[in-house]
């Protein structure tokens, strides 16, 4: 009788040809490390999905503790995590707050602007700085 081989087949031993689900769970885990540290009130910026499925950014208060969700993304099912954003004091439940962040395809990050400099208003396709936004003001970032 030949002698028994036992395989480690694992992300913690450093195997990362085995299973394709592995790259799933570290953007998943990228994603999630993006989020340590934000609580509802701060002021971010988020790039995912609408509940239509379009690209969306959206820049303003955090209104919810993120939530854990799956949701459709090229056809497949997978895990998912929505963020509501909007002024504050806006109800997170309003649907127009919503933000899907997909592993590989959304991202978050806290926005620290500078006294009296407002708030950064970024490009909706391509996530670039374009100006800062006051109250009343508009100040576009120089190219």
């Amino acid at each position: 009788m030949p002698d028994l081989k036992i395989l480690n087949d694992s992300r913690e031993n450093g195997n990362r040809n085995r299973s394709p689900n592995w790259e799933k769970e570290e953007k998943m885990e990228e994603l999630e490390k993006q989020l340590d540290g934000l609580s509802p009130g701060d002021i971010v910026t988020a790039f995912g999905k609408s509940t239509t499925g379009a690209e969306v950014s959206r820049t303003g208060a955090l209104l919810a503790e993120p939530q854990n969700m799956t949701a459709t993304h090229d056809g497949v099912k997978g895990p998912a995590i929505r963020v509501r954003i909007g002024e504050p004091g806006t109800d997170p439940a309003a649907r127009k707050t919503w933000t899907t962040l997909i592993p590989g395809h959304g991202s978050i990050r806290k926005e620290v602007p500078e006294e009296g400099e407002g708030r950064p208003v970024y490009h909706a396709v391509t996530g670039a700085l374009v100006g800062h936004l006051t109250r009343d003001t508009f100040t576009p970032v120089e190219p």
